[in-house]
């Protein structure tokens, strides 16, 4: 990260105060994970001044146009200039991962009747019990900060329980886990 940070500030690009793994720079965006960079603009020409750059400096293998990054699909419409993230595959594996590839919907990602509560003072959530439930939070929350916001709320509530959930607690999972199967 530091040797590419570096040789990005000689091009004059900024990391962003909200995520230094973003770069800009008049209009040109760089987005870095890992071994990864996904380049974005409006001038193509300028894109190409940048990949050249970074080419003579790192061996390094253009992809192309974008389809997928980070478990996002990325669907262009150039003649209606639009552009729309899915994460329809990522969800997918996450319900047949856990057992959720068919089974009932539900239309809300939440019971409107009922409230969590954290367990009795006496209760201790077995360990792996407590793995499969934050793992599974984790899945909902990469899912709802990436393109499913409508789930915010529902994994706000959950993910307070992942040091000690109940099988109420996980009940409330698998809902939301229902609710992605229907949506």
């Amino acid at each position: 990260y530091n040797t590419l940070a570096t040789f990005l500030s000689s091009l004059d690009f900024k990391p962003l105060d909200a995520d230094s793994s973003v770069f800009c720079r008049d209009g040109i965006i760089i987005a870095i994970y890992v071994d990864d960079l996904l380049i974005a603009g409006a001038s193509k020409s300028a894109i190409d001044q940048i990949k050249a750059a970074l080419s003579e400096r790192f061996k390094m293998t253009d992809l192309g146009a974008c389809h997928f990054y980070l478990g996002m699909e990325v669907i262009r419409d150039r003649p209606r200039r639009t552009l729309r993230l899915s994460q329809t595959a990522y969800i997918q594996k996450v319900l047949q991962e856990h057992g959720f590839g068919s089974c009932k919907p539900v239309t809300t990602p939440m019971e409107t009747s009922s409230r969590l509560v954290p367990a009795n003072s006496d209760y201790q959530a077995d360990k792996a019990f407590r793995r499969k439930y934050q793992s599974i939070v984790g899945s909902l929350m990469y899912a709802m900060l990436g393109t499913r916001p409508d789930l915010a709320f529902a994994v706000s509530v959950i993910s307070r329980f992942s040091a000690n959930p109940t099988k109420t607690h996980m009940k409330a999972v698998e809902r939301i886990l229902r609710y992605l199967h229907d949506t």
